[in-house]
């Protein structure tokens, strides 16, 4: 189904994942490691979140891009900045619903995603609204509940929905992150999976696994990158 993986890219994977364990972070409880991705892993699946078909296929995803995926546990996080202190160097993946003109969306980046008028602007048209509707703007709206709709834990939100489950969701957006987050494609990304529990991913190809993903897991929800506030283009393009 999918062609070798680069061993040299595998390799230098790990290697990028073994730089941001640093003895601080081991002191503080933190372990990156290769779990095996079965129910009865070692302490994982009795606390993720995130329903287990998805994080089967996101790893199926990852793999198939060449990149072996990394799982760390740390102290529990309630919010999403609090997991930011406890992953660093990673930087936190972060997803917020809002609705637009009675639509819900999903907004995503690395680090806190930018909603700038242009960018819902251009959000509006690409959903078929009018330009009017970015005016009315809720963010994280009552209507929308992520325990009932996404199937998530109190506080977390993701792009990551379970494959083939019918939601309300319209689109799910990826946006650029806020300038204090560094540039985006450096480094590693941490894909909460529970309050206990992240996903280490290359930040240079989580736009493509999260394209990926979308393409596979909901291809009736629209997948929209606006990053750069450039043109949106649908899933495949």
């Amino acid at each position: 189904m999918y062609g070798p993986i680069d061993r040299e890219q595998e390799q230098h994977q790990r290697d990028v994942v073994a730089q941001s364990v640093t003895p601080a972070h081991s002191s503080a409880g933190l372990l990156a490691a290769r779990l095996p991705l079965r129910a009865d892993g070692p302490g994982l699946w009795g606390e993720v979140t995130l329903p287990y078909e998805s994080v089967e296929l996101l790893c199926d995803i990852c793999r198939a891009h060449g990149t072996e995926p990394y799982f760390r546990a740390h102290r529990p996080s309630l919010t999403a900045a609090e997991k930011d202190s406890i992953v660093a160097p990673a930087r936190v993946q972060k997803t917020v619903t809002i609705e637009l003109g009675g639509r819900f969306v999903l907004c995503t980046a690395i680090g806190d995603a930018i909603l700038s008028r242009a960018l819902l602007r251009e959000l509006a048209e690409r959903l078929g609204l009018a330009r009017a509707a970015a005016k009315k703007l809720h963010v994280n709206p009552p209507k929308l509940d992520p325990m009932a709709c996404l199937e998530m834990a109190p506080g977390m939100v993701s792009p990551f929905l379970r494959p083939g489950r019918e939601t309300a969701i319209r689109a799910v957006v990826l946006t650029d992150g806020s300038v204090a987050d560094g540039p985006p494609e450096r480094g590693l990304v941490a894909v909460s999976l529970s309050l206990r529990w992240s996903l280490l991913l290359d930040a240079a190809r989580f736009p493509v696994i999260l394209r990926d993903y979308a393409r596979r897991a909901y291809p009736k929800i629209e997948w929209i990158d606006l990053r750069g506030h450039g043109k949106a283009s649908p899933c495949g393009d």
